[in-house]
């Protein structure tokens, strides 16, 4: 959706959306000169994403310093909704203003909070917290580890990368891509195909897996380039990519590059088997990370300067889109299998009613014994007991 020019008309006042049953109200004030906030009510969804950018948007062209987005009184803030608030984010420091979120510790808080989109975006629990925050500098901030650094542009390169709506189509065309993807994996294949797809100079792409930050493991790859890769930065125990998995504080905008492998003097031990296997640059960037498993985005190019600040920039975006799309997939797996196990103990339930006469609280006793008895999950000895028609280790519990 490409931005229009703010027009006199935007004044502020209420603007009320309801589509497809869902309610979006929205409310732009001016509460001071350098600052514009918009007050939102109600669910951010597929059905109203559109208008809330379609609001949100002009609003980086004003002449303002920080734009405040209250999401108090937010009751549901789906996936469209957070790539929206984190594509904004990176729009509004092209234009070198602050996008500021008020949200409790609860609803909209915790979706930042699962999509790993907490220490990216600037947050607070009150709009008076936000009004009055002093200014985001870039030394506030962590340092960024040796191998690591930031991408910054100067005036000019933001000026051209706002005024390309080629980057603002980009954008949309990841997030309805990653949105659209039914399981955590088809995520991970969606993501490295994007990137080849949209980034410029990118000839291969991979997910690293990071495994108790030893073992080393190819969720996706785009070749067999990428495995070797893999495998020789996990036998090494350096590279950008295993630094980009590894990094200790994620979400900074920083990524591990080398544009020249022939000359790169760090990660002096995988550099060689780069240049053997035709690696001319390389861009990591950090895609999630739990207790368990870190995750890296990365690229690959044949030639050597093969990735430019554009590249380096949507590399970030895609990363961020696709932390967000990963958050939904494994939510969203992890209701289907909540789900599938309530619906077996259910069933398991009623045939114990059935067949001994047992009261509701009776059968789901005798299934809780069972699994104590044998230290085997309750939906295991569900699933055991449909498969067998026989609970394990048990005799036949008595009616009721």
């Amino acid at each position: 959706m490409s931005i229009r020019e703010p027009s006199p008309e935007d004044v502020s006042g209420p603007d009320d959306l309801e589509v497809a049953g869902a309610t979006l109200g929205l409310q732009v004030t001016h509460p001071r000169a350098d600052a514009v906030m918009i007050a939102a009510s109600g669910e951010i969804d597929e059905a109203t994403v559109a208008h809330f950018e379609e609001v949100l948007a002009p609003r980086l062209l004003a002449s303002v310093r920080v734009v405040v987005v209250d999401l108090s009184a937010v009751e549901f803030l789906g996936v469209p909704g957070l790539q929206l608030l984190t594509q904004t984010h990176l729009r509004a420091q092209d234009r070198g203003l602050e996008l500021r979120l008020v949200a409790d510790d609860h609803g909209v808080a915790r979706a930042l909070r699962i999509a790993k989109l907490d220490a990216v975006l600037s947050w607070y629990s009150t709009v008076a917290d936000a009004l009055n925050a002093d200014p985001q500098t870039p030394d506030r901030a962590e340092p960024a580890p040796e191998h690591a650094r930031r991408w910054q542009y100067d005036g000019e390169e933001a000026a051209a990368m706002a005024a390309d709506d080629t980057d603002v189509e980009v954008f949309a065309d990841i997030a309805r891509e990653l949105a659209a993807q039914p399981s955590e994996q088809a995520v991970l294949e969606q993501v490295v195909k994007l990137a080849v797809q949209h980034l410029d100079g990118c000839d291969d792409a991979g997910i690293l897996l990071l495994h108790r930050k030893q073992k080393v493991g190819t969720a996706a790859a785009s070749s067999r380039l990428v495995h070797e890769s893999d495998q020789a930065q996990a036998r090494l125990q350096e590279g950008p990519c295993f630094d980009a998995a590894l990094d200790t504080t994620p979400w900074r905008n920083r990524v591990y590059r080398s544009d020249d492998t022939a000359t790169e003097t760090r990660w002096p031990c995988y550099m060689p088997r780069a240049r053997e296997l035709g690696i001319g640059s390389m861009l990591g960037f950090q895609l999630y990370r739990d207790e368990e498993v870190f995750g890296a985005l990365d690229l690959y190019g044949h030639r050597r300067n093969a990735f430019d600040a554009r590249t380096e920039r949507l590399g970030w975006v895609l990363a961020s889109h696709a932390a967000v799309a990963l958050a939904s997939a494994r939510t969203d797996e992890q209701l289907r299998t909540a789900i599938a196990t309530r619906e077996e103990i259910g069933k398991a339930l009623g045939i114990l009613m059935e067949r001994y006469r047992l009261s509701d609280d009776q059968a789901f006793a005798v299934l809780k014994r069972v699994s104590q008895d044998n230290n085997r999950k309750l939906h295991a000895v569900a699933e055991t007991f449909l498969r067998t028609g026989e609970l394990p280790g048990a005799s036949p519990p008595e009616s009721g």
